[in-house]
């Protein structure tokens, strides 16, 4: 792993050094038509009115975010997170970032009282799956989405 690694509020980086971890991320989703503007995202990051949060890893520069939030559940009576969004740059990939930022985001989570960690990722995504097996344990859902 790169050494020293630390870990900061997501919003406490110049918002072009997100962005462009953000684009890289977002790809193609970024233009799509419904898309929230970069600005408002970062933006509702920095909101502590707003239930999104983000840790940001860094070594020299920033390598990597993860986003979350927090919500109740009917399957226990703590709240629940989910990982929304985990990003490493490409030059920092393979070297346990992606795992350190999920811990990361699991202590927020265990501090706030919440019983679960959870986060979803796409079917194609064979490094994220070897990466989340070595970890957690994969559920038996799937997601569906309805756009409104």
């Amino acid at each position: 792993m790169i050494e020293p690694l630390s870990f900061v509020p997501v919003q406490t980086l110049p918002f072009v050094v997100w962005e462009a971890m953000w684009r890289h991320y977002a790809g193609p989703n970024a233009a799509a038509g419904n898309a929230v503007d970069p600005s408002a995202t970062f933006a509702r990051l920095a909101n502590p009115e707003i239930n999104l949060h983000g840790i940001a890893a860094r070594a020299d520069q920033a390598v990597g975010f993860a986003h979350f939030y927090y919500h109740a559940s009917t399957w226990s009576a703590a709240e629940n997170c989910c990982l929304q969004d985990l990003y490493v740059a490409p030059s920092a990939r393979g070297q346990k970032i992606g795992r350190a930022l999920v811990e990361a985001v699991a202590t927020e989570a265990k501090n706030r009282g919440c019983s679960v960690l959870h986060w979803r990722t796409r079917e194609s995504n064979a490094s994220a799956h070897a990466l989340y097996s070595q970890f957690a344990e994969r559920t038996e859902f799937l997601s569906y989405r309805l756009a409104l």
